[in-house]
């Protein structure tokens, strides 16, 4: 008997997806990963898991956005930010932001871009424009 299987991680990350004889579910994971079995068709781009079950991703909720200039610095607010949410900023750091707000100064006018990514929705661009 196929069944068709979801691999995830502990973070419930999709990691990939597949089809395999039942007697052959424990071989489709790799170290530190776990295995669901599914009548779902779902992908990473659609789903994740949670508890042990597939929920789909959600839109995240309103980014607030805020700039103030002080003394020829710019500080760039981002609120209303899930937990968990990983953010790459414009030059490529990587932040993990748990407390709803991101806050960095900026020297100069010009656009910044924000990847929110987290497991329970779509990843999202903010751009603030400075």
């Amino acid at each position: 008997m196929i069944v068709s299987y979801v691999v995830y991680d502990a973070l419930g990350n999709i990691q990939r997806v597949g089809g395999c004889a039942k007697c052959d579910l424990s071989l489709q994971t790799e170290v530190n990963e776990l295995v669901l079995v599914t009548e779902i068709d779902c992908s990473d781009a659609t789903h994740y898991v949670v508890d042990g079950d597939l929920k789909e991703l959600q839109d995240f909720p309103a980014i607030t956005q805020a700039v103030v200039n002080a003394n020829g610095e710019y500080t760039i607010t981002l609120t209303n930010i899930p937990a968990e949410t990983s953010v790459t900023w414009s030059d490529g750091f990587i932040s993990e932001e748990n407390d709803g707000t991101l806050e960095c100064v900026v020297a100069f006018p010009d656009e910044y871009r924000f990847l929110l990514e987290n497991v329970r929705h779509f990843t999202r661009e903010v751009v603030v424009n400075v």
